[in-house]
Protein backbone atom coordinates (compact mmCIF):
# COMPACT_ATOMS: atom_id res chain seq x y z
CA UNK A 1 0.00 0.00 0.00
CA UNK A 2 1.32 3.44 -0.94
CA UNK A 3 2.29 6.00 1.68
CA UNK A 4 -0.48 8.30 0.44
CA UNK A 5 -3.11 5.57 0.90
CA UNK A 6 -1.83 4.82 4.42
CA UNK A 7 -1.89 8.53 5.24
CA UNK A 8 -5.46 8.91 4.02
CA UNK A 9 -6.63 5.82 5.93
CA UNK A 10 -5.06 7.11 9.14
CA UNK A 11 -6.53 10.60 8.73
CA UNK A 12 -10.01 9.26 7.93
CA UNK A 13 -10.02 6.87 10.88
CA UNK A 14 -8.62 9.36 13.41
CA UNK A 15 -10.90 12.17 12.24
CA UNK A 16 -14.07 10.07 12.49
CA UNK A 17 -13.03 8.70 15.89
CA UNK A 18 -12.04 12.11 17.23
CA UNK A 19 -15.24 13.80 16.11
CA UNK A 20 -17.41 11.09 17.63
CA UNK A 21 -15.53 11.13 20.94
CA UNK A 22 -15.91 14.90 21.25
CA UNK A 23 -19.61 14.64 20.43
CA UNK A 24 -19.96 11.80 22.93
CA UNK A 25 -18.31 13.58 25.88
CA UNK A 26 -19.44 17.14 25.18
CA UNK A 27 -23.05 16.65 24.03
CA UNK A 28 -24.47 19.85 25.46
CA UNK A 29 -22.01 22.40 24.08
CA UNK A 30 -23.86 24.92 21.90
CA UNK A 31 -27.20 23.43 22.85
CA UNK A 32 -29.92 25.59 21.31
CA UNK A 33 -33.57 25.49 22.32
CA UNK A 34 -32.68 22.51 24.54
CA UNK A 35 -32.71 20.09 21.59
CA UNK A 36 -30.45 21.35 18.76
CA UNK A 37 -26.89 20.14 19.40
CA UNK A 38 -24.84 22.82 17.69
CA UNK A 39 -21.37 21.41 18.36
CA UNK A 40 -22.41 17.95 17.19
CA UNK A 41 -23.94 19.39 14.01
CA UNK A 42 -20.92 21.56 13.19
CA UNK A 43 -18.21 19.01 13.96
CA UNK A 44 -19.77 16.15 12.01
CA UNK A 45 -20.24 18.31 8.94
CA UNK A 46 -17.40 20.81 8.87
CA UNK A 47 -14.49 18.70 10.14
CA UNK A 48 -14.72 15.93 7.50
CA UNK A 49 -15.56 18.52 4.84
CA UNK A 50 -12.42 20.50 5.68
CA UNK A 51 -10.22 17.40 5.60
CA UNK A 52 -11.77 16.19 2.34
CA UNK A 53 -11.06 19.59 0.80
CA UNK A 54 -7.46 19.48 2.06
CA UNK A 55 -7.00 16.00 0.56
CA UNK A 56 -8.38 17.14 -2.79
CA UNK A 57 -11.54 15.03 -2.77
CA UNK A 58 -14.39 15.85 -5.12
CA UNK A 59 -18.05 16.06 -4.15
CA UNK A 60 -18.57 12.62 -5.70
CA UNK A 61 -15.81 11.21 -3.47
CA UNK A 62 -18.05 12.12 -0.51
CA UNK A 63 -21.18 10.65 -2.08
CA UNK A 64 -22.58 14.10 -2.85
CA UNK A 65 -23.71 13.18 -6.33
CA UNK A 66 -26.94 12.28 -8.03
CA UNK A 67 -28.01 8.71 -7.15
CA UNK A 68 -27.82 6.00 -9.80
CA UNK A 69 -31.29 4.47 -9.68
CA UNK A 70 -31.25 1.40 -11.88
CA UNK A 71 -33.70 -1.48 -11.46
CA UNK A 72 -31.48 -3.37 -9.02
CA UNK A 73 -30.97 -0.29 -6.85
CA UNK A 74 -34.68 0.50 -6.78
CA UNK A 75 -35.51 -3.07 -5.74
CA UNK A 76 -32.92 -2.90 -2.98
CA UNK A 77 -34.32 0.42 -1.73
CA UNK A 78 -37.84 -1.05 -1.79
CA UNK A 79 -36.65 -4.05 0.24
CA UNK A 80 -35.07 -1.67 2.77
CA UNK A 81 -38.30 0.32 3.07
CA UNK A 82 -40.34 -2.85 3.67
CA UNK A 83 -37.84 -4.08 6.26
CA UNK A 84 -37.82 -0.74 8.06
CA UNK A 85 -41.62 -0.65 8.22
CA UNK A 86 -41.63 -4.15 9.68
CA UNK A 87 -38.87 -3.67 12.26
CA UNK A 88 -39.50 -0.21 13.74
CA UNK A 89 -42.87 -1.07 15.42
CA UNK A 90 -41.06 -3.80 17.41
CA UNK A 91 -39.51 -1.13 19.63
CA UNK A 92 -42.84 -0.86 21.46
CA UNK A 93 -42.04 -4.31 22.90
CA UNK A 94 -38.83 -3.07 24.58
CA UNK A 95 -39.46 -1.37 27.97
CA UNK A 96 -35.88 -0.01 28.18
CA UNK A 97 -36.31 1.59 24.78
CA UNK A 98 -39.56 3.27 25.78
CA UNK A 99 -38.03 4.47 29.04
CA UNK A 100 -34.96 5.91 27.29
CA UNK A 101 -37.12 8.04 25.01
CA UNK A 102 -39.84 8.98 27.50
CA UNK A 103 -39.48 12.63 26.46
CA UNK A 104 -41.21 11.93 23.17
CA UNK A 105 -43.98 9.96 24.93
CA UNK A 106 -44.91 12.64 27.47
CA UNK A 107 -48.61 13.19 26.82
CA UNK A 108 -48.54 16.31 29.00
CA UNK A 109 -46.59 18.04 26.22
CA UNK A 110 -48.61 18.80 23.07
CA UNK A 111 -47.74 16.57 20.12
CA UNK A 112 -46.81 19.58 17.98
CA UNK A 113 -44.26 20.69 20.58
CA UNK A 114 -42.79 17.19 20.84
CA UNK A 115 -42.54 17.02 17.06
CA UNK A 116 -40.73 20.36 16.93
CA UNK A 117 -38.30 19.26 19.63
CA UNK A 118 -37.70 15.94 17.92
CA UNK A 119 -37.14 17.66 14.57
CA UNK A 120 -34.51 19.97 16.05
CA UNK A 121 -32.73 17.04 17.66
CA UNK A 122 -32.91 14.94 14.49
CA UNK A 123 -31.62 17.69 12.21
CA UNK A 124 -28.67 18.37 14.50
CA UNK A 125 -27.81 14.68 14.87
CA UNK A 126 -28.82 12.73 11.77
CA UNK A 127 -27.52 14.95 8.97
CA UNK A 128 -24.05 15.13 10.46
CA UNK A 129 -24.11 11.44 11.42
CA UNK A 130 -24.81 10.35 7.86
CA UNK A 131 -22.29 12.76 6.35
CA UNK A 132 -19.56 11.66 8.76
CA UNK A 133 -20.19 7.92 8.51
CA UNK A 134 -21.73 7.28 5.10
CA UNK A 135 -20.10 10.13 3.19
CA UNK A 136 -16.68 10.70 4.76
CA UNK A 137 -15.88 7.38 6.46
CA UNK A 138 -17.53 4.90 4.09
CA UNK A 139 -16.67 6.50 0.75
CA UNK A 140 -13.33 7.73 2.08
CA UNK A 141 -12.23 4.28 3.24
CA UNK A 142 -13.24 2.72 -0.07
CA UNK A 143 -11.31 5.38 -1.94
CA UNK A 144 -8.17 5.03 0.19
CA UNK A 145 -8.24 1.21 0.08
CA UNK A 146 -8.66 1.21 -3.71
CA UNK A 147 -5.84 3.76 -3.99
CA UNK A 148 -3.67 1.34 -1.99
CA UNK A 149 -4.19 -1.41 -4.55
CA UNK A 150 -6.93 -3.33 -2.74
CA UNK A 151 -9.54 -4.74 -5.18
CA UNK A 152 -12.72 -2.69 -5.46
CA UNK A 153 -15.06 -5.33 -4.03
CA UNK A 154 -12.81 -5.96 -1.04
CA UNK A 155 -12.40 -2.21 -0.52
CA UNK A 156 -16.15 -1.83 -0.32
CA UNK A 157 -16.56 -4.76 2.06
CA UNK A 158 -13.86 -3.38 4.34
CA UNK A 159 -15.44 0.07 4.31
CA UNK A 160 -18.88 -1.35 5.17
CA UNK A 161 -17.48 -3.38 8.09
CA UNK A 162 -15.42 -0.52 9.55
CA UNK A 163 -18.33 1.90 9.25
CA UNK A 164 -20.68 -0.57 10.96
CA UNK A 165 -18.15 -1.06 13.76
CA UNK A 166 -18.02 2.69 14.36
CA UNK A 167 -21.79 3.04 14.36
CA UNK A 168 -22.47 0.05 16.62
CA UNK A 169 -19.79 1.06 19.15
CA UNK A 170 -21.28 4.52 19.52
CA UNK A 171 -24.70 2.98 20.18
CA UNK A 172 -23.55 0.82 23.12
CA UNK A 173 -24.75 3.44 25.62
CA UNK A 174 -28.24 3.22 24.14
CA UNK A 175 -30.88 0.50 24.64
CA UNK A 176 -29.75 -2.95 23.56
CA UNK A 177 -32.33 -3.17 20.80
CA UNK A 178 -31.01 0.03 19.24
CA UNK A 179 -27.41 -1.19 19.23
CA UNK A 180 -28.53 -4.55 17.81
CA UNK A 181 -30.61 -2.79 15.19
CA UNK A 182 -27.54 -0.86 14.06
CA UNK A 183 -25.87 -4.19 13.23
CA UNK A 184 -28.50 -4.55 10.52
CA UNK A 185 -29.15 -0.92 9.61
CA UNK A 186 -25.55 0.21 9.14
CA UNK A 187 -24.58 -2.38 6.47
CA UNK A 188 -27.91 -1.89 4.67
CA UNK A 189 -27.49 1.89 4.50
CA UNK A 190 -23.87 1.52 3.41
CA UNK A 191 -24.79 -0.96 0.68
CA UNK A 192 -27.51 1.44 -0.47
CA UNK A 193 -24.86 4.17 -0.66
CA UNK A 194 -22.55 2.04 -2.80
CA UNK A 195 -25.33 0.69 -5.04
CA UNK A 196 -26.50 4.22 -5.85
CA UNK A 197 -23.11 5.91 -5.60
CA UNK A 198 -24.68 8.54 -3.39
CA UNK A 199 -25.15 9.64 0.20
CA UNK A 200 -28.68 10.90 -0.47
CA UNK A 201 -30.42 7.52 -0.58
CA UNK A 202 -29.17 6.25 2.81
CA UNK A 203 -29.86 9.70 4.23
CA UNK A 204 -33.46 9.45 3.01
CA UNK A 205 -33.81 5.94 4.46
CA UNK A 206 -32.38 7.11 7.78
CA UNK A 207 -34.84 10.00 7.86
CA UNK A 208 -37.61 7.49 7.24
CA UNK A 209 -36.38 5.42 10.20
CA UNK A 210 -36.44 8.48 12.45
CA UNK A 211 -39.89 9.52 11.26
CA UNK A 212 -41.37 6.08 11.88
CA UNK A 213 -39.58 5.95 15.23
CA UNK A 214 -41.27 9.16 16.35
CA UNK A 215 -44.64 7.99 15.05
CA UNK A 216 -44.36 4.73 16.98
CA UNK A 217 -42.79 6.08 20.15
CA UNK A 218 -45.16 9.03 20.50
CA UNK A 219 -48.40 7.11 19.93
Amino acid sequence: MSSRARRDLSLIFLTALGVQLICRYFPHVWLWHDHFHGLRFALRLLTPLALAFALGWSAADLGLSRPRLDRGSLLFILACVILICGVIPVIRLAPDYLARYATWRNAAVPLAVRLEQFSLFTISSLLGWEFLHRGFLLFGLRRACAMGGIPEDLSRHMAVCVTATFEVLFHFTKPGMEAAGMLLASPLLSIAAFRTGSLWVPLGLHLMIEGLFFLVISS
